[in-house]
């Protein structure tokens, strides 16, 4: 234990105040008293709470909150600054409950060090769970709280691992088993997300985050629920199709991983994605030297496209104006800018859902 721990308070009656602070950190359940030791030279050095304890704890607590409700995106926002990149890099921990139980006393109010019980899933009996205590660091920047952490792993003591870890990237290797290595998604239509089971067996004892290898900007990887263990079936591979046309044929490489084991498996995401109207501009980034430039609208299905109404947020002359698209058929449109205004995008709405969609847009490279 730090020195400067707090545990519990001596009846001095200048320290009453933490009282309430402290159950706060029980839960309101038990009150924790605090007894500040002081040793040797400890006595003349200045020592205290850090600045506002209690928006520390309430900071604290949220970031745990969301750290084992798989929120890691929403617990970004209470990390500082500089390791944020590492925490979206890492992988998080497997852990299953987390509770605040006590602050350090630090000689700068603007640190904190925030002690932390953690719950995981034990390696060695299965079935069971291992306790064990962290203590982050929190600095005080902006008027608010921050944990200075970037790979959640950073936090664990590696308590409960009985293995080495080229053991458990062994043991992991036998107990994994994709039996499909090839996921067929059909036709995709422009713009939609379409999200894939990939099937999976695994009879291992250790809970394993999955993740891509590399990130990807139009493919991405999760369970449903938590971490990949034995009576998992499988995991979602979800394709963003935004922006894309034609064949797909993406091999996907997939991270399973136990701390600091892991094992990679490769997955092929094959289809097709289907634009149902798209558009080209010329010239392709400029303008003419009269400032004109034209957008071309394209109609790849088989039936005509009545438009309820095209918009350029009355930032564009429009000079050549369109309302029906012809079957497989290009459609010039011609616009001008307005003095002073830089163009956005082009949405075109039409009369009734082309494909299930009631809206397509085109951003001007102007």
């Amino acid at each position: 234990m730090n020195k400067y721990s707090v545990f519990c308070l001596p009846k001095a009656r200048s320290y009453y105040p933490y009282l309430g602070l402290m159950k706060a950190l029980s839960g309101g359940l038990v009150v924790i008293c605090l007894i500040v030791c002081f040793y040797g030279t400890a006595r003349s050095q200045s020592v205290r709470l850090p600045r506002d304890p209690q928006k520390l704890i309430d900071r604290a607590t949220t970031f745990w909150n969301l750290m084992i409700t798989g929120q890691r995106a929403k617990a970004l926002d209470f990390v500082v600054a500089d390791k944020r990149d590492a925490f979206v890099a890492a992988s998080s921990l497997p852990i299953l409950g987390a509770k605040v139980i006590g602050l350090d006393f630090t000689s700068d109010p603007n640190h904190g060090i925030v002690r932390v019980r953690l719950d995981s899933m034990s390696v060695q009996v299965t079935g069971t769970t291992a306790s064990f205590t962290v203590n982050e660091r929190w600095i005080f920047k902006n008027g608010n709280w921050y944990v200075e952490v970037g790979d959640p792993r950073d936090l664990s003591p590696n308590v409960g691992l009985s293995s080495s870890v080229p053991e458990m990237i062994k043991q992991i290797e036998q107990s994994l088993r994709l039996p499909k290595s090839e996921i067929d998604m059909g036709t995709v239509i422009e713009g939609a997300q379409v999200n894939n089971q990939v099937p999976i067996e695994y009879t291992g004892k250790f809970p394993l985050t999955v993740e891509l290898a590399t990130a990807m900007p139009v493919v991405s990887v999760h369970m449903e629920r938590g971490r990949l263990t034995e009576s998992s079936s499988h995991f979602i591979l979800s394709f963003d199709s935004g922006g894309w046309e034609g064949p797909v044929s993406i091999p996907v490489n997939v991270r399973f991983r136990f701390e600091a084991a892991v094992v990679e498996r490769t997955v092929l995401v094959r289809g097709s994605v289907f634009a149902p109207i798209t558009f080209r501009q010329v010239p392709p980034t400029s303008a003419q030297k009269d400032g004109r430039f034209s957008v071309f609208i394209r109609n790849n299905t088989s039936e005509k496209i009545d438009l309820q109404y095209i918009s350029v947020d009355g930032k564009l002359d429009v000079l050549k104006d369109v309302r029906v698209l012809e079957p497989q058929a290009e459609t010039e449109t011609i616009f001008r800018p307005k003095p002073g205004e830089k163009p956005g995008t082009l949405t075109i709405v039409p009369s009734q859902p082309v494909h299930g969609k009631n809206m397509f847009a085109f951003r001007f490279r102007i």
